[in-house]
């Protein structure tokens, strides 16, 4: 094996590449696996390199692809929803709506005091005089 060149190297590894390519992948992990150095081989690279944190084991992999987009449509789902929101506080705003615009600031901002409950009273009184500045 010491006399090998670069290029006949290149040419056994093509070799084994074709050959475990046109086995399905249980033949392929069968014989990867029943490979004389493949307890080397997983102890020193693949065990190593997966604690490490250097490559992650597909079904981990999956998982965390499977929540990420599970967590991609829901954060879609609530900008659309914020978008819509937007525009009709917009539409509250400009048709001079207060109690509507307050209404959506509340539903877009849960919890949030926009007016203290003396400007609630104000407002109430005032209904129908106008459009307020928020």
């Amino acid at each position: 094996m010491d006399d090998l060149t670069i290029d006949d190297i290149d040419v056994i590894s093509n070799r084994i590449i074709k050959d475990i390519d046109s086995l399905s992948r249980d033949e392929a992990n069968e014989a990867i696996r029943g490979a004389k150095h493949w307890p080397k081989l997983y102890e020193d690279l693949i065990a190593a390199a997966i604690s490490d944190n250097e490559v992650a084991d597909i079904d981990d992999f999956t998982k965390l692809q499977e929540e990420n987009n599970a967590l991609s449509a829901d954060l879609n789902e609530f900008l659309t929803g914020r978008n819509e929101a937007a525009d009709r506080l917009q539409e509250a705003i400009v048709g001079g709506r207060t109690d509507d615009a307050l209404e959506l600031l509340r539903d877009i901002v849960p919890g949030h005091q926009f007016l203290s409950p003396e400007a609630e009273k104000m407002l109430a009184g005032i209904r129908g005089q106008g459009a307020l500045a928020l």
